[in-house]
């Protein structure tokens, strides 16, 4: 057993997955649950973080070992909460008798796994204090181009899109390119080889040719920048006029990538 739990970060090397129920297991409030599993804070402080906007709360531990490192040299809290989160994963997996070959991701306090319907056990006990595994999904398929994963659920009779890799802050200025990609994704999952391949080659022909909006260009990693040809200087913003002076290498290689994905069907 590779012990996939143990794993802070790891992917499947699956480029697709289709037509399969992935629900993810994510630690409720993982941090602030790990320091008062292990009576580094009290009861008090454990609601008081809880109360508080997820970033504000993430600052605010990410400074208690900032000072716990400046005062002793260690930062011990960042290990109990690393070991912590490690521990509730193991429980969650031996639970629910999770086997390894079907979990298609792990973060640092969250799972993906491949099943029929959620696991029942979700709730942990870690040193007398439950800890909880909040059950999103479920996903129906998974596409993983280079270091970005996105996960497809169908709501209605439209796509939701969960991408892991950039910046949830970033992920709306890939919006056209999303679009692009759940056009793929549904004729995947309809087995419809020839329409995939039809919708993926008139998008070719137009990226390369650069007459698509300028976001498409937008680089499909953690950066989300345009990047000009001969510069490896990206920007945030640039203007549609210019799209002759973009470097459209990167989403090519992307694009490429896909194209072999699509040949598999």
């Amino acid at each position: 057993m590779a012990k996939l739990w143990e794993r802070k970060q790891w992917i499947t090397d699956v480029p697709v997955i289709l037509n399969n129920n992935i629900y993810e297991y994510d630690i409720r409030a993982a941090n602030v649950n790990m320091l008062y599993a292990y009576g580094i804070i009290s009861s008090g402080e454990f609601y008081n973080y809880l109360n508080m906007d997820k970033h504000i709360r993430e600052v605010s531990i990410g400074l208690l070992q900032k000072r716990q490192k400046e005062q002793t040299g260690t930062n011990t809290i960042g290990k109990l909460i690393n070991d912590g989160i490690k521990e509730c994963k193991r429980m969650l997996f031996e639970a629910n008798g999770i086997e390894d070959s079907n979990v298609v991701r792990v973060a640092s306090d969250a799972v993906y796994v491949i099943s029929e319907c959620p696991y029942p056990i979700t709730t942990v006990v870690l040193n007398n204090h439950p800890v909880v595994f909040k059950v999103k999904g479920p996903y129906r398929s998974m596409l993983k181009l280079n270091n970005v994963v996105v996960f497809f659920s169908l709501l209605a009779d439209a796509y939701d899109v969960d991408v892991k890799g950039i910046n949830d802050n970033f992920v709306h200025l890939h919006s056209d390119f999303l679009s692009f990609l759940c056009q793929i994704i549904d004729c995947m999952e309809h087995g419809d080889r020839d329409g995939t391949m039809r919708i993926f080659k008139e998008y070719y022909e137009a990226y390369i040719n650069k007459d698509l909006p300028i976001n498409h260009y937008r680089e499909f990693n953690s950066s989300s920048c345009f990047r000009l040809i001969n510069s490896n200087v990206g920007t945030m913003y640039i203007d549609q006029s210019i799209i002759d002076l973009i470097d459209i290498s990167y989403n090519n290689f992307i694009l490429r990538e896909l194209y072999r994905i699509i040949l598999t069907m």
